[in-house]
């Protein structure tokens, strides 16, 4: 049965989605697949990329997040967002040929 994570705190001192991601994969003996990956972290954090839609939402600070713009990814993240919209892709279709 597919279950959902959320990985928050992204914005916080030490914070870090590949060692958190990693946990799932050890703690739990799960094989998660990314939906969004962090746009910067801890002070840097500014918003995720969507995987599913391959765009970038970069939040208003003034919202706290309430609000956000979306934009084309960042060239500093094309290449690892690719890689991970490759793996989801991949992981849609082990389950649904279609």
């Amino acid at each position: 049965m597919p279950r959902i994570c959320f990985i928050n705190k992204l914005d916080r001192a030490g914070a870090s989605f590949e060692r958190s991601f990693e946990s799932i994969i050890t703690r739990l003996g799960a094989n998660p697949v990314a939906i969004q990956i962090p746009i910067g972290l801890e002070s840097e954090f500014k918003g995720v990329v969507d995987l599913i839609a391959m765009k970038a939402l970069i939040w208003n600070d003034e919202s706290k997040g309430s609000e956000y713009e979306t934009s084309d990814i960042p060239d500093d993240l094309k290449e690892a967002a690719t890689a991970a919209h490759e793996k989801l892709i991949e992981a849609v279709a082990s389950v649904d040929d279609d």
